[in-house]
């Protein structure tokens, strides 16, 4: 089916209103919910060039208002390893069959997640220790790169790293994204994937965006740690479903 310009405009920011919402309440996931049905109506090449430009305001945004909480020291090698991890991934993506790493991602997700929700196995348990804050974030760029999933990885170590402080995590959290939005947005306009009626959607979605997790992050400074872990690892485990299965 053909969409008008208009159609589209509405489409756009509607999804654009709804993942930043849910994304304002639990800090991660905007990518993978606004990449997951806005592929429906235009080319994937174009949706994910609006989406970058979408999650780079975002992940500003929310890195902004909780810049007060942000450990700088935490931060600083996460936010370096996942870039890293984010150009390589989108070199893998380009060079292997990635069918594979897809299902052991939300296999890892799953298994993390129903640790974390009702076994809680300490050897399972995810550690905020300097070797976790290589190995979670990197995973997460890796990820990142190639299905535009970097949140549930790294909201594992930042989930540890961050305990309970909810607005230290948001914080830490979107700020490791922001450069990797960034480049990500940069990689799209050399790429040429910003033609004109997505550039036009894209900007004005940006309000949509601002809205949405502006109101997400009303309902998220209210919730204590402890319902926090447990939407996060819900919501991980979710995530982990939708990339076996999509």
């Amino acid at each position: 089916m053909d969409y008008d310009f208009g159609q589209m405009l509405w489409i756009v920011c509607g999804v654009a209103f709804a993942a930043s919402f849910l994304h304002g309440i639990v800090s991660l996931g905007y990518g993978m919910i606004a990449m997951g049905v806005m592929a429906f109506f235009m080319p994937y090449s174009n949706c994910a060039a609006i989406v970058s430009l979408q999650l780079t305001l975002l992940t500003i945004q929310i890195a902004f208002t909780f810049r007060k909480n942000i450990d700088w020291k935490l931060v600083f090698l996460p936010t370096v390893v996942m870039l890293a991890g984010k150009v390589l991934g989108v070199v893998v993506l380009m060079n292997l069959n990635s069918d594979f790493m897809k299902l052991l991602l939300g296999a890892m997700l799953v298994l993390f997640s129903c640790n974390g929700l009702f076994v809680k196995n300490e050897k399972l348990a995810v550690r905020g220790n300097k070797i976790n804050s290589v190995i979670f974030p990197f995973v997460g760029g890796l990820f990142g790169g190639m299905f535009n999933v970097s949140g549930p990885a790294a909201a594992l170590y930042f989930q540890a790293a961050c305990r309970g402080d909810t607005k230290k995590y948001s914080g830490c959290l979107n700020f490791t994204f922001v450069p990797s939005a960034i480049v990500g947005t940069v990689m799209h306009i050399f790429y040429g994937n910003y033609n004109r009626p997505a550039i036009t959607t894209g900007c004005i979605s940006l309000l949509a965006v601002i809205i949405g997790v502006n109101l997400g992050v009303r309902i998220f400074v209210k919730i204590d740690y402890e319902r926090l872990r447990k939407i996060t690892f819900a919501f991980i485990g979710v995530m982990g479903i939708a990339i076996c299965v999509l």
